[in-house]
């Protein structure tokens, strides 16, 4: 049996719902080598070696998923406003109608005069 038999296999038995496959994701996100080995041969019927190598190509999968939902993650984090005073991200934009109902009422010397941004948390606007 050659590892695309193989796969093809596991890949039916994915389909069909087998519990079997699910657990042989479990055994792969947690990196159970042997059982996943196990795993694979009890569904394919396969060599060990070959179930070794099918492995590796699922394991590889799952890394390649992490690694994207980590790159992705680390994106979103990276384009969130934050206070340039005290870092806090919970910040509200100062509406053209607040700036100019306040620089009605106080003139130059409203405290919104030019500000776009405040901080819910420290005040601070900017």
């Amino acid at each position: 049996m050659t590892v695309d038999e193989a796969y093809q296999k596991i890949e039916q038995q994915r389909e069909k719902k087998d519990k079997r496959v699910v657990d042989l994701n479990r055994n792969i996100i947690f990196d159970h080598k042997e059982q996943g080995i196990e795993c694979i041969q009890s569904i394919s019927g396969c060599e060990h070696d070959i179930a070794e190598q099918i492995y590796e190509l699922y394991h590889n999968k799952i890394e390649e998923i992490r690694n994207k939902k980590a790159e992705e993650k680390a994106q979103k984090q990276q384009y969130i406003p934050k206070c340039p005073t005290c870092g806090s991200p919970d910040i509200k934009k100062i509406t053209g109608g607040k700036r100019w109902i306040t620089t009605g009422i106080f003139g130059l010397g409203s405290s919104n005069l030019g500000k776009t941004m405040e901080c819910n948390n420290c005040g601070y606007k900017w």
